[in-house]
């Protein structure tokens, strides 16, 4: 809980001597984490961002792809086995010093049950291929959108953090709220009751200071289980304590953030938002890909080297025989698509299609991204106006709770009406802390639609929290 809160003053003095023993015994008070302190510890902790760090890996090795596709490519085999061969050739011409020629000649060879083993050693290096370059600006273009997707999620990630914090600090202040009002109702209960056994107060005044302890105190358990979801929720997300973070500082100077320019905050959006980026990454990823299913009808010109060695050994049938195949060769091969039962118009036809979705992604990203950012500027503009609402709200309430005090000592104002007035100023105190809150999170939110969510960002959002 938040030591510097006045609804601290209320708790058990037993919890309190517990806790100064705790910390007599714990050493020094290790400094109560702020936004980039959570930010810190969710790079490590949270599963989704350590995904989008994963994605990454994947881009650097589509990126070495994209180099390895036009480079040559070595394939080494080997083979073994057991089998036969039999060859026979007639009408074949036969010629040897001393034999005279023949143009009849037969021959035949032949290995029953031997034994096969042989090796080759392959080379081919692309010299002209339009498919294949295409394909290696895809690879080149879908390791682009593996940072792209990681600016998203590293965009999403730090608001995600931002956002658990302050909702945190946002339920720390109902409950710190409602148990001032408890503290008051209970404390004036108390007179009330001891008024009324002197006969100075009629019992009216009591029933309606229970009515209302009652009311409080069901408002104060939803708040308190709001809390403990919230703090669980950032638990989860940063492996960090949530019950000790750095409160909203009384005197802060919100008021001094500046909304700026909408049209300033539309343009960075549409131009440097991390969804917009994305999409136009995956436009490019989209158009490569048509690209490359366009050029599948082009020829391909490769340089081919091979070297092959392969025996077979076994019985002839007059007797141990060995068929030997050896083979080196250099060259070029053309290759030319000639039909593929529309396969390919097919595949090039998807691939356009998907170009199209991709460019209408990009123009619906570019209106999401000024619509969060307008959004976010409005909202920042609405919470600093309130802030000064709200902060002379505070006043008049407080100066009301004074004369409704005063109005009660002399009998002119009863005991619901000075409840009501110290109410109205407990809530005028939570609406100036919730607006503080709110002028945060809105400058965290305008900034994260701009893409410029960061480390500077949240330097500048602790410098509004004060340590407990």
């Amino acid at each position: 809980m938040l030591v510097d809160r006045p609804s601290c003053l209320a708790r058990p003095l037993a919890a309190a001597a517990v806790a100064a023993c705790v910390a007599a015994f714990a050493g020094p008070v290790l400094a109560a984490p702020g936004m980039l302190d959570a930010w810190h510890a969710t790079q490590s902790h949270d599963p989704s961002y350590a995904a989008a760090l994963a994605g990454v890996r994947v881009g650097a090795a589509e990126q070495r792809q994209a180099a390895a596709t036009l480079r040559p490519q070595v394939v080494m085999s080997a083979n073994g086995a057991y089998g036969s061969d039999d060859r026979e050739s007639t009408g074949a011409r036969f010629s040897a010093p001393g034999f005279g020629a023949s143009n009849d000649a037969a021959f035949r060879t032949r290995v029953a049950g031997g034994l096969d083993a042989g090796w080759s050693l392959a080379l081919q290096q692309p010299l002209y291929s339009e498919e294949k370059r295409a394909a290696s600006r895809q690879l080149e273009r879908q390791a682009d959108r593996a940072d792209a997707q990681l600016a998203v999620a590293t965009q999403q990630a730090i608001l995600e953090t931002a956002r658990g914090y302050l909702a945190v600090l946002d339920a720390e202040a109902r409950v710190a709220s409602l148990q001032s009002q408890r503290a008051t109702v209970e404390e004036a209960l108390k007179a009330a009751r001891a008024m009324y056994d002197e006969g100075r107060l009629p019992i009216t005044d009591t029933t309606e200071a229970e009515a209302r302890l009652d009311e409080i105190r069901a408002a104060q358990l939803a708040a308190e289980d709001m809390l403990a979801e919230r703090r669980a929720a950032f638990a989860d997300r940063t492996g960090l304590p949530a019950d000790a973070l750095r409160p909203v500082a009384a005197d802060a100077p919100v008021a001094a953030i500046e909304a700026g320019r909408l049209d300033d905050w539309l343009q960075r959006a549409r131009r440097e938002g991390p969804q917009p980026r994305l999409r136009r990454v995956e436009l490019d990823v989209a158009r490569a890909e048509a690209d490359k299913t366009a050029h599948a009808w082009s020829p391909t010109v490769d340089l081919v080297a091979r070297v092959a060695d392969d025996r077979l050994h076994g019985d002839s049938g007059w007797g141990t025989g060995t068929l030997s195949t050896r083979s080196r060769y250099v060259g070029v091969q053309v290759s030319v698509p000639v039909f593929t039962s529309g396969l390919r118009d097919a595949r090039h036809e998807a691939s356009v299609a998907r170009a199209d979705q991709a460019e209408a992604a990009v123009r619906g990203a570019d209106l999401e991204a000024t619509r969060q950012a307008r959004g976010a500027w409005l909202a920042l503009r609405t919470a600093l106006s309130q802030l000064e609402a709200h902060g002379r709200m505070l006043q008049s309430a407080q100066a009301r709770v004074d004369a409704t005090r005063l109005g009660h000592e002399v009998g002119a104002r009863t005991m619901l009406e000075l409840l009501d007035a110290q109410s109205q100023r407990d809530r005028a105190r939570l609406a100036v802390e919730q607006s503080r809150l709110a002028a945060i999170a809105a400058r965290l939110e305008l900034a994260a639609a701009a893409g410029a969510l960061g480390e500077d960002e949240l330097r500048a959002a602790d410098a509004l929290l004060a340590a407990p």
